[in-house]
């Protein structure tokens, strides 16, 4: 559930706001796909990370 809660927080506020960073700056649609991807595979990693991490308190 943390996994999908991530993936979606990235989908849904970061990609937008990369998006209009690209488009505005007239970037090419490549750039857009390739950072859209790593920040969407970041917040994944982030959320497996918080998923499994051991509840120390």
């Amino acid at each position: 559930m943390k996994i999908q809660t991530a993936f979606g927080v990235a989908l849904g506020f970061i990609v937008p706001a990369i998006g209009t960073n690209c488009f505005f700056s007239q970037k090419s649609k490549d750039l857009f796909f390739i950072d859209a991807g790593y920040w969407l595979i970041f917040y994944a990693v982030m959320g497996i990370v918080h998923a499994f991490m051991p509840d120390f308190f």
